[in-house]
């Protein structure tokens, strides 16, 4: 069970991660936008190490304590996207095109419905079986008596 305080401390490494990975997307197109008009690699490198670094820093966040959570929908689209960050500074004639797959996945993985967010493919758990398996426990526990006076 987790406290109040690992709660909140959670929450607020996650909005920071969130807000940095943000700024390194908001600024993928700065450097999707370099890479076309073919800016100097040292310009670069830092954009991309700042939007893998704060992809990486989310995905440990958000997988803490369990990192089953990176076989749901939404963690297998986040290593591809960081797998495919990885891969620029070795593809670099590819850059473009890859980044422009990186863009459209983060898209579609922002505006993904929950069935398809939190269903995991390896699992074989869908979010449908999540909420009957988080019902029935709820239904399963026993109440809880208020102290007497």
């Amino acid at each position: 069970m987790s406290t109040l305080c690992d709660i909140v401390c959670r929450r607020v490494w996650s909005i920071l991660f969130r807000t940095l990975h943000l700024g390194a997307m908001g600024a993928i197109g700065v450097l999707l936008g370099g890479h076309v008009f073919n800016a100097p690699v040292d310009q670069l490198r830092p954009t991309l190490c700042w939007a893998i670094g704060s992809g990486v820093g989310m995905a440990v966040v958000e997988t803490y304590p369990s990192p089953r959570s990176l076989l749901q929908g939404w963690g297998i689209l986040l290593m591809l996207k960081l797998l495919l960050l990885c891969t620029v500074p070795f593809a670099w004639n590819h850059r473009v095109p890859i980044l422009l797959v990186v863009l459209a996945m983060a898209s579609v993985g922002s505006h993904m419905g929950k069935r398809l967010r939190h269903s995991s493919p390896v699992f074989r758990n869908t979010y449908d079986n999540q909420l009957a398996a988080k019902r029935a426990n709820q239904e399963c526990s026993p109440t809880v008596q208020p102290l007497p006076r």
